[in-house]
């Protein structure tokens, strides 16, 4: 039986592989768009959730009531390039993928940010015990007192009232269904727009990476101090003299406020720690008393994929956040507000710095797995 040989895309010449990033972002580019359109047909029918975070900056404000609508025609528009990205001519689809990559990341939800900042508080509060627990299991010299602290402070706080946990996971599960929804958005925005920026640029050249990765250091400390400044906003709560908030009178009379702001300060300092994983031992192979994978290397892709989804998000997220200094100034605030918020919220910085730190961490972990000769 003859068979005739399978039509070439004239625009693609044979045997002209795409590289392996490309491979990956075109998937992911897909569970991306479905996310989005999903989360904006869900936004849709179930308005009063309003996963698009209305009351906190956000790029599709300008829309008001039809966000949901535009969210939807873009995750749908994403799904289509995707879907023919590889029967278009390469320029076309190159141009199609940026355009709706940049579409899909300034379109976040406007409480992005401070909704991943609440999710991660919750992952700390969950996952501090059970590292704990696998460290007493290893070292109890280390993790036996520390777990005791830390179950005798919750029990004290939650006995007293003046630390109560169950206040912020109540304000957390209270709005639950907006709050997943958000998430949802959030995730798949980030996820598309990166995957579909990553098809319409051309990979850079030797030399760039080259300049990367000698400088992947000192970008990652400087990523990584980007979140001192919330922290130290955060823990000035417990001395007499708070920044950025209420006033001391306010939050004695409100304790679960002032868990909740610590929690989030604790979450942003979870984050300036995992940045500094890039370029520490840890974050190149598990500690060994971490069960299952301690001693073994940590998978590039487990690093590199969760920095660059959050780099995206704290590039396009974080002028929004800045841009509440601005609104502070426009209804007569002294413009010391408006540079505040840009120096406590510096993910506009954070951001790119943490895309390049990632960008350095991957080249670092290809040069130490070659062979040496």
């Amino acid at each position: 039986m003859i068979t005739e040989p399978r039509a070439q895309n004239p625009a693609r010449p044979a045997g002209d592989r795409e590289p392996l990033t490309r491979r990956i972002a075109l998937p992911a580019a897909a569970v991306g768009a479905a996310g989005i359109a999903t989360a904006g047909l869900l936004g849709m029918l179930l308005p009063h959730i309003d996963p698009f975070g209305t009351g906190m900056p956000g790029m599709l404000g300008f829309v008001g009531e039809h966000a949901s609508t535009v969210e939807t025609a873009i995750g749908i528009l994403a799904l289509l390039v995707v879907g023919l990205h590889r029967a278009m001519p390469r320029a076309l689809a190159q141009v199609a993928a940026g355009l709706l990559g940049l579409a899909a990341a300034i379109s976040l939800p406007g409480s992005a940010i401070a909704g991943a900042g609440y999710l991660l508080a919750l992952i700390v509060v969950v996952a501090l015990p059970v590292l704990l627990i696998a460290l007493s299991l290893r070292h109890p010299a280390v993790g036996v007192p520390l777990l005791a602290l830390l179950v005798g402070g919750l029990a004290a706080g939650e006995l007293t009232g003046a630390f109560p946990v169950s206040a912020f996971l109540g304000v957390f599960a209270g709005g639950i269904a907006g709050v997943w929804l958000t998430l949802l958005a959030t995730a798949s925005h980030t996820l598309a727009g990166l995957a579909l920026l990553a098809l319409a640029v051309p990979v850079p050249g030797t030399r760039v990476a080259d300049a990367v990765r000698r400088a992947r250091v000192p970008v990652t400390v400087v990523a990584a101090l980007c979140a001192l400044p919330y922290v130290v906003a955060r823990a000035s709560w417990l001395t007499p003299w708070p920044l950025l908030g209420p006033g001391r009178e306010v939050l004695d009379a409100q304790p679960g406020t002032i868990v909740t702001g610590l929690l989030l300060g604790t979450a942003m300092l979870v984050g300036g720690v995992l940045t500094l994983g890039l370029i520490l031992r840890w974050g190149e192979r598990f500690p060994r008393w971490v069960p299952g994978v301690g001693g073994r290397p940590v998978p590039v892709p487990l690093a590199v994929v969760p920095a660059l989804l959050v780099a995206v998000l704290f590039a396009v997220g974080g002028p929004g956040l800045a841009g509440l200094g601005s609104a502070a100034q426009q209804v007569g605030a002294p413009a010391i507000e408006a540079v505040t918020m840009l120096l406590v919220f510096p993910f506009w910085l954070w951001g790119p710095l943490l895309a390049v730190a990632a960008w350095g961490y991957a080249l670092h972990r290809r040069e130490t797995a070659r062979p040496r000769p």
